[in-house]
C-alpha cells in the first residue's frame, strides 16, 4: 500500500490506551491510520506493541517494505487499569504469551497494571514520538508536525472537538452486539459494571496490590512526562507557547 505521505506511521500502547480514537481524529485531519487496520498512511494498534502476529491486527510483517515512524499513545495508569480489567479472554492469551510479559498474576488488578507497565515500556522503547491520552492535543503536536505540515492547529483543534472521545469507550463496548456474542458472561458482566459502577482506581489501591509494581508504574509515568516535554521543547523555542501549557 503506497502512502500519499510516503511514510508509514505506527501508534503503539497498551489495550484501552485511547488509540482508537486518535484514529479517527487523525483520519478527520486527512492522516489515513486505520485502529488495528493498515490504512493507506498507517495504523494504530497495541498489538504491535508485541512482535509477534496477531490475528485481530496487521503485523510488523506487514510493514516491511515501509518507512515508518513509530509513535507511541499513553493514558493515565489509573484511568486505564480499571479498563483493562474488563478486556476478553482471548487478549490476555495474547498478553501472557508475549515477549513482553515477564510474569504472570492470578490477580486481575496486578496483571492489569503489569500489563500496563511493561507493555508501555516497550512501547516507548520502539516510539520516536511520545505524547499522553489526557494531553493529546498539545503533545502530539511534533508528530503533527512531521506528518501533516500543512495542517494547521485551528483545523486540528475543529476536529478535537467534533470528534468524541466515546469511541470505543466503555459503554459502546458494553453495548455493542458483536462484542456481546463474542464475550464471556464473566467479561461481559465486568465490563456493564465499569461502563456504569466505574472501579475508582487510586494510587493507595495499587500500592495495596503491589507496591513494588506501583511504584514502578509511578516512575515511568513520570519519566514518560518529562519525554513529552522534552519533545515540545522545539515549539516552545519556536514561539509557540501553547503547546507546552
Amino acid at each position: 500500500m503506497e502512502s500519499k505521505h510516503r511514510r508509514t506511521y505506527v501508534i503503539l500502547g497498551t489495550g484501552r490506551s485511547g488509540t482508537a480514537y486518535t484514529s479517527k481524529l487523525l483520519q478527520c485531519c486527512g492522516l489515513d491510520i486505520g485502529h488495528e487496520t493498515l490504512c493507506s498512511d498507517g495504523i494504530s494498534s497495541w498489538y504491535l506493541t508485541e512482535d509477534t502476529p496477531n490475528k485481530n491486527s496487521a503485523s510488523w510483517g506487514d510493514l516491511s517494505n515501509s518507512t515508518l515512524v513509530v509513535a507511541h499513545q499513553l493514558r493515565n495508569p489509573l484511568k486505564t487499569i480499571p479498563s483493562l480489567m474488563t478486556i476478553n479472554n482471548d487478549s490476555w492469551d495474547f498478553i501472557k504469551h508475549s515477549t513482553i510479559t515477564s510474569t504472570w498474576d492470578k490477580r486481575l488488578l496486578v496483571r492489569s497494571m503489569r500489563h500496563w507497565l511493561e507493555w508501555n515500556q516497550a512501547a516507548f522503547r520502539k516510539a520516536e514520538y511520545h505524547w499522553t491520552l489526557e494531553g493529546l492535543e498539545q503533545e502530539i503536536r511534533p508528530f503533527l508536525v512531521a506528518a501533516l505540515p500543512e495542517l494547521g492547529l485551528d483545523v486540528f483543534n475543529d476536529n478535537v472537538q467534533r470528534v468524541s472521545q466515546a469511541t470505543n469507550s466503555s459503554k459502546t463496548r458494553a453495548l455493542d452486539l458483536n462484542r456481546i456474542f463474542s464475550t464471556s458472561p464473566q467479561v461481559l458482566l465486568r465490563r456493564l459494571r465499569q461502563a456504569y459502577i466505574p472501579l475508582v482506581l487510586t494510587t493507595e489501591k495499587m500500592h495495596a496490590a503491589d507496591s513494588i509494581l506501583a511504584r514502578e508504574i509511578d516512575a515511568f509515568y513520570t519519566e514518560f512526562k518529562a519525554t513529552v516535554k522534552t519533545e515540545l521543547q522545539p515549539q516552545l523555542n519556536s514561539g509557540d507557547k501553547s503547546a507546552v501549557e
